[in-house]
C-alpha cells in the first residue's frame, strides 16, 4: 500500500467535509459548515 496526496493547497484550511453532493460521472462537491469554499473532486477512472 502506498500513500498519495489528493489535494495541496494554499491559504487557509477548508476544514472537515459535512456534505456531499453527486455530480454524476465520478464526480463531487464536497462542502465545510467551518468554510466558506466548495471543493471539486473528480474519481480517476
Amino acid at each position: 500500500m502506498q500513500a498519495e496526496t489528493l489535494l495541496n493547497q494554499a491559504g487557509p484550511p477548508m476544514g472537515a467535509g459535512t456534505v456531499i453532493l453527486d455530480l454524476g460521472g465520478g464526480e463531487f462537491l464536497i462542502g465545510s459548515f467551518a468554510a466558506d469554499r466548495m471543493l471539486r473532486l473528480r474519481l480517476a477512472r
